[in-house]
C-alpha cells in the first residue's frame, strides 16, 4: 500500500477541500510505501507549519494551512499507530521538530 492509497482509505474521509490540499501538499510523497508514511506526513506537516509561521501578517488567511498542518500531523500519528512502528520515537521527533519552529 502507498501513502496515497492509505489516504484514500481514510474513514471518515476528510472534507473535499482538505483532501485536495493534502494531495497537493503530498504530491511527491503519494507513491511512497506506507511504511514511510509517518515520517513523510510529519515532515509535510512541519513544512506547512513553517509556512504559517512565516506568513506576514498572521491573519485568518493562514487558517487553511493551519488546518492542513494539523491534519498532516494527526495522520502521521494515525499511520504510526496502524503500522506498528515506533510511536514513542515519532512523538519525540514531532515535539522536537515542531517545537523548534518559530525560533522560540
Amino acid at each position: 500500500m502507498t501513502l496515497g492509497e492509505w489516504l484514500d482509505a481514510r474513514d471518515p474521509a476528510p472534507p473535499a477541500a482538505l483532501a485536495d490540499a493534502l494531495r497537493t501538499e503530498l504530491t511527491a510523497e503519494l507513491d511512497l510505501p506506507f511504511s514511510n508514511a509517518p515520517g513523510a506526513l510529519l515532515k509535510a506537516g512541519e513544512r506547512v507549519l513553517e509556512r504559517v509561521l512565516k506568513a506576514a501578517p498572521q491573519t485568518p488567511a493562514v487558517a487553511p494551512d493551519l488546518l492542513l498542518a494539523d491534519a498532516l500531523v494527526t495522520y502521521a500519528f494515525e499511520a504510526v499507530a496502524e503500522s506498528a512502528a515506533d510511536a514513542d520515537r515519532l512523538a519525540r521527533e514531532a515535539m522536537a521538530r515542531l517545537g523548534s519552529l518559530g525560533g522560540q
